[in-house]
């Protein structure tokens, strides 16, 4: 049987196993944080994410609309064609043209529903940022500081940086690009 003192003994190591644990566990995320976050390096990963995001969105309606323009175009100049072409063999094809550039536009459907999705996720990317800034405020930035900064990036990318392409018009553009080429 043991004694009164000696259960409290036991529940006291026990008590000082789970706080060390604790310490451990803190000490950990204040270096994961750190390298995400840390107050001397030039990165800010959520910021780089959630703006590579939105320039996707921004792209991929720019093509989408691009797309369906040039579709409308097709679909209008096979409309004049089909009332000007009186034979009737060639009739068909207009239906399939106009099947096809159905097709084109159904296919654009789903860049705006990607569109969508991806405005969903950079939602969550900023909530994450926004609990990560509180934790930067609750270890300070002091404390944050303190802990060596990274070396090297915790996000690879297999090699692609996350600084590109340029977004809002930054950097080099196509034009002068294709002007090394010719």
């Amino acid at each position: 049987m043991t004694s009164p003192s000696d259960n409290l003994a036991a529940q006291h190591a026990a008590l000082k196993g789970e706080v060390v644990k604790l310490f451990q566990a803190i000490q950990e995320i204040k270096s994961e944080l750190a390298e995400i976050k840390h107050p001397g390096s030039d990165a800010d990963h959520f910021e780089t994410v959630a703006d590579q995001l939105n320039e996707i969105v921004h792209e991929t309606e720019k093509a989408s609309n691009t797309i369906m323009q040039a579709a409308e175009g097709i679909t209008d100049i096979a409309n004049k064609l089909q009332t000007s072409i009186k034979y009737k063999g060639a009739l068909f094809m207009f239906q399939d043209m106009f099947g096809h550039a159905n097709t084109i536009f159904e296919a654009c459907a789903f860049n705006d529903i990607t569109g969508q999705r991806i405005t969903k996720i950079t939602k969550v990317v900023n909530l994450i940022e926004g609990t990560l800034n509180s934790l930067v405020a609750v270890v300070g930035k002091e404390g944050l500081a303190a802990l060596p900064l990274a070396e090297t990036s915790p996000i690879k990318d297999d090699d692609v940086p996350m600084d590109g392409p340029a977004i809002g018009g930054g950097g080099v553009s196509q034009a002068e690009i294709d002007k090394l080429f010719n």
